[in-house]
């Protein structure tokens, strides 16, 4: 019996308190915000709709396609990147795809590297937040995006 008094009591003074003194907010009109605009309107946009779509890799480290990859460790095969291409979603995803090939005594070897992951705002630029970890910064030229992974310079152009 005590037990409930008390509860009835702390409710009864936390509803008073809350109500005592306060001023109450009186009814007025809500301000009409400013009026919205397309990315067709303005050409500009907070989102990706500015950047998605499908980008050709067009130069790895300045050199154009194919370039051959500089052999880091003497027991490596000479590889080339070969093409590549780089897709952005307005929903904030990406997927990468770079095919390479490799010489060696048994001839030529394609083969291709596949990563995805989600992309975003960056201030003014954007960055790619890959799937097992990593990001890596793009730069934003009209047409051109410009991604530095891991010291390597990669550069595509958008497709028409």
């Amino acid at each position: 019996m005590r037990g409930q008094r008390f509860l009835v009591t702390t409710i009864a003074v936390t509803i008073a308190g809350c109500s005592v003194g306060m001023p109450r907010p009186t009814t007025a009109a809500i301000e009409p915000g400013p009026a919205t605009t397309t990315v067709m309107q303005t050409g500009t946009s907070n989102g990706l709709y500015a950047i998605a779509g499908s980008y050709d890799l067009m130069a790895v480290d300045n050199h154009t396609l194919p370039y051959s990859l500089p052999a880091k460790d003497a027991g490596l095969l000479p590889t080339q990147v070969v093409s590549g291409t780089l897709t952005l979603n307005v929903a904030g995803s990406f997927a990468l795809s770079t095919t390479y090939r490799a010489l060696d005594d048994r001839g030529e070897r394609r083969f291709d590297g596949q990563f995805t992951g989600a992309c975003a705002r960056d201030g003014d630029d954007y960055r790619l937040f890959w799937e097992g970890g990593g990001e890596t910064a793009v730069k934003v030229s009209g047409d051109t995006l410009m991604l530095d992974r891991d010291g390597v310079l990669l550069r595509y152009l958008k497709r028409r």
